[in-house]
C-alpha cells in the first residue's frame, strides 16, 4: 500500500478541491499504478518460455516450478492421470497437467506442464506423435492389446510382407475410427477403460484421425534404421491402426 505524505506546494486554480481530497486522489492513482505494474509483470511472466526439466533435482526452485515442463519417461501400469496426481502431491502444486495422454500399459515420453506452462496444452495436443510397438499376428484378446486374455487364434504363417504392407496402407491418411473401449479417450470425464473394467459398453462416435505414416516389418533384424514407427496426430489411433 502506497501513501502520499507530501502535499503539492501550490494548487491549480482550476481544481477547487481540498488538500485532503487531493492527497486521497494521489493515493488512489498510486495504487492503480502499482496494480497496472503487477498486471504487466504477470503478463510478461506468462510470455516467458517455460524451463524444460529432463531430470528431477534433489531440491526444487519454487520459481522454476511455477513455469516448467517435465519430460517424464512413463513406466507401465501408470496412467497419465496417476503421474499428474503424484507430481501435484509431491511438488505441492495445484496446476499440473499433461500435453497428451498415454495408456496405462504404454511407456515413453509423457509431457507434464507445471504452472504457467499449462497454457501450452492446446498447442501440444494437435502435434504429430510417433509410436512404435510389437504386433502379434493370429491372436485376438479381450482388450485388443497384450494385456488382455486371448479369445481366439488363427493361422498367420501364410501372411507375407506384401500382405502386411497392403493392410497397413489402408490406415494411412485420413480415416474414421471408433475409439476402443480400453483406451484413454474420455467419456463423461472418465476414460473409456474405466467403463470397460466394469463390464459397461458406451456409445462412441467415430473420430477423424490423420496418420501420416505407418510401417510394419517382420523383425528387428530386417528393420531399417529410420523405420519402425507409426506417426499420428492422436495417441490411440496410431497404436490401434498398427494393431489392426
Amino acid at each position: 500500500v502506497l501513501s502520499c505524505n507530501k502535499a503539492p506546494q501550490t494548487w491549480p486554480s482550476w481544481a477547487p478541491i481540498t488538500q485532503q481530497q487531493q492527497q486521497q486522489q494521489w493515493i488512489v492513482q498510486a495504487q492503480v499504478a502499482v496494480w497496472r505494474m503487477a498486471c504487466a509483470q504477470a503478463a510478461a511472466a506468462a510470455r516467458q518460455l517455460p524451463t524444460v526439466i529432463t531430470r528431477l533435482p534433489e531440491q526444487f526452485n519454487a520459481q522454476v516450478l511455477s513455469n516448467a515442463v517435465l519430460l517424464i519417461d512413463k513406466p507401465p501400469r501408470w496412467s497419465s492421470t496417476d503421474v499428474v496426481r503424484e507430481l501435484g502431491r509431491t511438488l505441492r502444486l495445484n496446476k499440473v497437467c499433461h500435453g497428451g495422454p498415454l495408456d496405462a500399459h504404454a511407456t515413453g515420453l509423457l509431457i507434464i506442464l507445471l504452472g504457467a506452462a499449462s497454457r501450452l496444452t492446446p498447442k501440444l495436443e494437435p502435434l504429430e506423435r510417433t509410436y512404435s510397438g510389437t504386433l502379434k499376428l493370429g491372436a485376438a484378446t479381450t482388450t485388443y492389446d497384450a494385456t488382455g486374455q486371448v479369445t481366439a487364434t488363427s493361422p498367420w504363417r501364410h501372411i507375407s510382407d506384401a500382405d502386411l504392407a497392403a493392410a497397413a496402407a489402408k490406415f494411412q491418411g485420413e480415416v474414421l475410427q471408433v475409439p476402443c473401449m480400453w483406451s484413454s479417450t474420455k467419456y463423461k470425464s472418465k476414460p473409456l477403460r474405466w467403463y470397460a473394467e466394469r463390464g459397461e459398453d458406451v456409445r462412441r462416435e467415430p473420430k477423424a484421425v490423420h496418420i501420416s505414416a505407418i510401417q510394419v516389418w517382420r523383425d528387428k533384424a530386417s528393420a531399417p534404421a529410420d523405420r519402425g514407427s507409426t506417426t499420428s496426430r492422436r495417441t490411440q489411433p496410431a497404436a490401434a491402426a498398427a494393431a489392426a
